[in-house]
C-alpha cells in the first residue's frame, strides 16, 4: 500500500490474426513463419515469474467477489508489515465482448482506472488515469510515495498497441507529459530486437530522486524450447541486464540475472546479481531468490477450492532486517 504506482493491468496477453494458405506448400512454409513477438513489457516475462518475487509483511486479506460473470469487486486489506503501511483498496473490474473497464481507491484517497478496447483483430487501445490528493513532503517519507515536485500525482494516459504478423508496435501519451514510443519484431523463430523511446519530462522517479528527460532501451532475445536469454540495454537510466531462464523438469524453473550500472548512482549499487528457483506442485508453488546485495526472500503458495494462503519470507543478513508475512485470499480467482 505504500507505492501509489498505476498497478499493471493485462487484460488481453496476446492477439492472433489468422491467414488462410492459398494451397498446401504455401501452407507448409507457413509453419515455419514467424510469429508476433508479443508486448515489449513482457520480453523477460519467462524469467520475471521466477526472478521477481514481491515480498510483503505482516498480515493480508483480500476477498475477491464475482458479482456477475462480467464484473468482479476485490477488497484488499494489509497491517504490521516492515516494507509498507497499513491500507485498504477497493478494486472493481467489468468486461464484456472487446472491452475492459478496471479501477481501484485507496485509504489514501488515490484513484486509478483504465479503459481497454480491442479496436480490430491486431489494434488495442488503452487509456490510464489516476486522481489523487496533494500530499505533504513529510507524507511522501513515511507513505513512501512517488510524488513530483509540483505534489501532482494526476495524469490521463492513451496508448496504441499494433500486434503485426512479426511485429508489435506501441505508442503512448500522458498528459504529465510523456511520451514513450516501442517496437519489437521476431527477426528468426528464436530470436527477437527492438527498442524503446520515452521522454518523461514531468515524470518523477523515486529510485533516482530526479526526471528523467529521455531513456532508451534495446532488447534482444534467444527462446529455446526449454531456456531463454535476454538482454537490455538502457540509457538514462544506464544499465546493462542479462536473463536466463531454463525450465529444468516440468515442475521446477531456474533462472538468473546479472545487472551492471554504467554510472556512479549514490542510490543503487554498481552491480546486482541474483538466482532463483520455483518449484510448481499441482495446488502449491514455493519460489525463492538470492542476490548478491544479501537478500534471501522466498514465498510459498497453498490454493484449495476456496482460498489461496501464501508465507513470504525476506532476511537481509547484511543489514540485520527481516520480514515475515501470511496473506489469504478468498473468493473467485480473477
Amino acid at each position: 500500500m505504500g507505492s501509489n504506482t498505476t498497478k499493471e493491468t493485462k487484460p488481453i496477453t496476446s492477439l492472433t490474426i489468422s491467414q488462410k494458405s492459398p494451397n498446401r506448400k504455401s501452407e507448409i512454409t507457413r509453419s515455419h513463419d514467424l510469429k508476433n513477438p508479443g508486448r515489449f513489457d513482457h520480453i523477460s516475462s519467462e524469467a520475471n515469474s521466477i526472478l521477481k518475487i514481491k515480498p510483503f509483511g505482516g498480515l493480508s486479506l483480500q476477498v475477491n467477489q464475482l458479482l456477475n460473470p462480467n464484473f468482479s469487486i476485490t477488497h484488499k486489506l494489509s497491517m504490521g508489515s516492515k516494507l509498507e503501511l497499513p491500507g485498504y483498496t477497493i478494486s472493481s473490474s467489468y468486461s464484456a465482448g472487446n472491452y475492459l473497464l478496471q479501477g481501484n481507491l485507496n485509504q489514501m484517497g488515490l484513484l486509478q482506472g483504465g479503459f481497454f478496447k480491442k479496436i480490430f483483430p491486431g489494434l488495442l487501445l488503452t487509456t490510464n488515469f489516476q486522481i489523487a490528493p496533494k500530499i505533504k513532503d513529510s507524507q511522501e517519507n513515511e507513505a513512501q510515495t512517488t510524488v513530483n515536485p509540483n505534489n501532482s500525482l494526476s495524469f490521463l494516459s492513451g496508448a496504441l498497441e499494433y500486434f503485426g504478423k512479426n511485429s508489435t508496435s506501441e505508442i503512448e501519451l500522458a498528459s504529465d507529459p510523456y511520451l514513450k514510443v516501442s517496437y519489437l519484431r521476431n527477426i528468426r523463430p528464436d530470436a527477437l530486437i527492438g527498442f524503446q523511446y520515452i521522454n518523461s519530462k514531468g515524470r518523477y522517479d523515486p529510485k533516482r530522486k530526479s526526471k528523467h528527460s529521455h531513456s532508451v532501451k534495446v532488447v534482444g532475445k534467444i527462446s529455446k524450447p526449454k531456456e531463454a536469454l535476454s538482454l537490455i540495454l538502457s540509457k538514462s537510466p544506464s544499465f546493462f541486464c542479462t536473463q536466463y531462464v531454463r525450465k529444468i523438469t516440468p515442475r521446477i524453473g531456474f533462472a538468473s540475472e546479472f545487472v551492471y550500472s554504467l554510472v556512479e548512482n549514490q542510490f543503487q549499487e554498481k552491480s546486482l546479481t541474483s538466482i532463483a528457483l520455483k518449484y510448481a506442485m499441482r495446488q502449491s508453488s514455493f519460489q525463492t531468490r538470492v542476490s548478491s546485495s544479501g537478500d534471501l526472500t522466498s514465498s510459498l503458495e497453498i490454493k484449495t477450492s476456496k482460498s489461496t494462503a501464501k508465507f513470504s519470507t525476506l532476511i537481509n543478513y547484511p543489514k540485520e532486517f527481516y520480514s515475515i508475512g501470511f496473506g489469504l485470499k478468498m473468493g473467485a480467482d480473477l
